[in-house]
C-alpha cells in the first residue's frame, strides 16, 4: 500500500523495536521514531543514525519535507488525540509523500478482544482508542491530507500449533490472569481460529488508510514527442 521504492526515505512512527528494518529493502533509507525508552532501547538492530526518540508525536524533531513515506502501524490506538501526529507527518513528508496507517478498526472484533479480554486478564490492561473510517478520514483532511484508500483488511496470524498460538498471545499483550485453556477459548470465540492444513490460523484484521499530501496528484505532463514528463 505504501508503494515503498528504491531509495526512499521511510519514517516508521512509534516504530516499536526496530522491526520494520526486517522487511524494507536495502536500498531503503529508515528513520524510527518511538516515544519509549524502553522500546527505543530495544531497537539494538537500528544503527544510532535511523532512530528518534521523542515525547510527542505531536512535535516530532526532525526537518519538515524530508520524507517519502510515513508508515504508523498499530500504534496510534494509544493516542486520544491523533490530529497533531496527523499534521506532524504533513509537515515532515515531501510534496506528494505518503502517509500509511494501518490500526485496529473501532467496533471490530480485534477492538473487542483487546479491550474486554485482554483489559480483564493482563495487568497493564487496555483501553484502545481506535480508529473509525470516517472520523479518521476527516482528521487526516482537516491536517492537510487527501485519503486514497482507506478500507478494513482481514488476515490470519499462522502458528505451528495450538500451544504455539496461546503462548504468542499470552506473551504479546501480557496476559497473565488466564490460563491456557481461557486464552484459547477467548480466541475461539471473539476472533476465530481454524486449522488449515499444517497450521492454526488466529483472524485479524486493521483498517489501512493511504493519504498524500496536498491536493490530488496532477496527470503526468505529455511532451510533444509522446513521452511523459
Amino acid at each position: 500500500l505504501a508503494d515503498i521504492r528504491a531509495g526512499d526515505l521511510v519514517y516508521d512512527i512509534p516504530s516499536g523495536g526496530g522491526y520494520l528494518r526486517n522487511f524494507l529493502p536495502g536500498d531503503t533509507r529508515l528513520c524510527g521514531v518511538e516515544t519509549s525508552a524502553e522500546f527505543y532501547a530495544l531497537s539494538e538492530m537500528q544503527p544510532p543514525d535511523e532512530k528518534v526518540l521523542c515525547e510527542d508525536l505531536g512535535h516530532i524533531p526532525l526537518p519538515s519535507s524530508s520524507a517519502n513515506k510515513v508508515l504508523s502501524l498499530a500504534g496510534l490506538h494509544h493516542i486520544e488525540d491523533k490530529t497533531p501526529f496527523y499534521r506532524e507527518a504533513a509537515r515532515l513528508l515531501a510534496e506528494g509523500g505518503t502517509l500509511c496507517v494501518a490500526d485496529v478498526l473501532e467496533g471490530s472484533p480485534p477492538a473487542g478482544f483487546l479491550n474486554d479480554f485482554i483489559d480483564k486478564h493482563s495487568s497493564m490492561g487496555h483501553r484502545g482508542l481506535f480508529l473509525t473510517q470516517r472520523k479518521t478520514r476527516q482528521e487526516l483532511e482537516s491536517a492537510g491530507f487527501v485519503v486514497e484508500y482507506a478500507n478494513p483488511i482481514s488476515f490470519a496470524w499462522k502458528f505451528p500449533s495450538l500451544e504455539g498460538m496461546v503462548s504468542f498471545t499470552r506473551l504479546l499483550f501480557g496476559i497473565d490472569k488466564a490460563d491456557g485453556p481461557t486464552i484459547l477459548k477467548a480466541i475461539e470465540d471473539i476472533l476465530g481460529c481454524e486449522k488449515v492444513g499444517d497450521s492454526y490460523h488466529m483472524r485479524w484484521g486493521l483498517l489501512y488508510l493511504r493519504a498524500v499530501v496536498g491536493a490530488q496528484r496532477s496527470p503526468p505532463a505529455i511532451l510533444q514527442n509522446g513521452a511523459v514528463k
